[in-house]
């Protein structure tokens, strides 16, 4: 089982969980939960940057010290440079277990990655790989390092901030190829390479024919996306459509994610998913209806994942999602379950699937009592504004009385 540790590291003073199945963090802003989700993308990712380097290694220069290389400039990347400066400071923990003597940490007095003894054998038994490396090859490294790092997902990053890729859709391409390496390290790891997802998946939805995907870009956005013309466009009927650069701001934030789910349910590839904030700029209803749409990737695909939210409709609904799988589990027919809650079964949650944490103060606590997430937690803002209301309602009534 994989297994994070961070200590004194940006905004987080403590945080160790199992990466599981499915997780959501959820907290105040600023309060650690992206620095979370980026770690884990970080070290999920090792295996992808290794064959990459391997790949593209035919001067066989050693490969350690390439990997060493690029992931201090991934975590450059990935993170906000003060904060790291600061955490270089303090007894920090970055740490990453992928099983039995295959880990990775950040070692503070050295300022670099150290490696397990399993990941440093690797390492120096690919340093006399015949090139050009072939396809054959190619698949039976893939294949060990699946089995090194104990994972078969490619894991895939969805940041919050979509909108802006939206807004460039069609400049988008230009963008992207005239930068030079200079101008790509100014862009965040994870957005860039969300960049260069776009960009490789679009063309496919040419193609595309959807079948019952439809039911939830309607729920969800109200049209169907299509991308013809090498034009990005949201059909509200056969005839009427909008280029999605002038779509709604909620359009714009979620199709990507649609999309993205869209495209790797249909190809059947396992993926470890990561979003932050799936319910930005988007009605409740429409937040419901894509906490469902993500539970049903994750457990009718056999995938994974992580989100991030702040939402108490998001938090709500995945509640519900685990009530599903508790009534199941009791015996209760699923007929009924389904009449109740008016969601797909494959969404459904079972037992300890679903892990939820509340990121606050530094710190990565438990939000989970009796398998649900807290009351208290999804309630939050709202019970202190129907205390207030009350409050206020109660001056009223104290006029009336005088």
């Amino acid at each position: 089982m994989h297994h994070i540790k961070i200590s004194n590291f940006g905004p987080i003073k403590e945080c160790e969980i199992d990466v599981n199945q499915f997780t959501v963090l959820t907290g105040p802003q600023a309060s650690g939960k992206s620095t979370i989700a980026k770690a884990i993308y970080l070290f999920r990712t090792v295996k992808e940057d290794i064959l990459d380097l391997i790949l593209k290694n035919e001067k066989q220069k050693p490969l350690k010290s390439a990997l060493l290389r690029h992931l201090g400039y991934k975590t450059g990347n990935l993170f906000d440079r003060s904060s790291i400066m600061t955490s270089l400071k303090s007894e920090f923990i970055l740490k990453y277990n992928y099983g039995e003597d295959t880990f990775i940490y950040l070692d503070m007095g050295n300022q670099h990655y150290t490696f397990g003894s399993k990941i440093e054998n690797f390492l120096d038994d690919k340093s006399n790989l015949v090139y050009p490396i072939d396809e054959k090859t190619k698949n039976k490294l893939s294949e060990e390092l699946n089995n090194l790092f104990q994972d078969d997902t490619e894991t895939i990053y969805i940041p919050a901030g979509r909108i802006a890729i939206s807004l460039l859709s069609e400049q988008l391409n230009y963008i992207f190829m005239s930068m030079d390496d200079t101008q790509r390290k100014t862009i965040d790891y994870s957005v860039w390479k969300y960049f260069e997802l776009v960009l490789k998946i679009k063309p496919w939805f040419e193609k595309m024919s959807f079948g019952n995907e439809d039911k939830f870009y309607e729920k969800i956005i109200k049209a169907k996306y299509k991308y013809e013309n090498a034009q990005e466009r949201l059909y509200f009927d056969d005839d009427n459509y909008a280029p999605l650069s002038y779509a709604s701001s909620g359009q714009q934030e979620a199709v990507w994610i649609l999309n993205i789910l869209t495209y790797f349910s249909a190809i059947k590839k396992k993926v470890f998913l990561i979003v932050e904030e799936p319910e930005a700029h988007l009605y409740p209803e429409s937040q419901m209806y894509m906490t469902d749409v993500i539970a049903l990737f994750i457990n009718a695909g056999n995938n994974a994942g992580l989100i991030t939210t702040h939402s108490p409709y998001i938090l709500g609904e995945f509640n519900n999602l685990i009530l599903c799988g508790q009534a199941e589990n009791e015996g209760i027919d699923k007929i009924y379950i389904k009449e109740a809650s008016d969601i797909n079964e494959q969404a459904w949650f079972k037992k300890d699937v679903l892990q939820a944490f509340h990121v606050i103060d530094g710190k990565c606590e438990n939000a989970l009592i009796d398998g649900l997430i807290m009351n208290e937690l999804i309630e939050g803002a709202s019970v202190q504004i129907d205390e207030k209301s009350a409050g206020l309602i109660e001056l009223f009534h104290r006029e009336d009385d005088k």
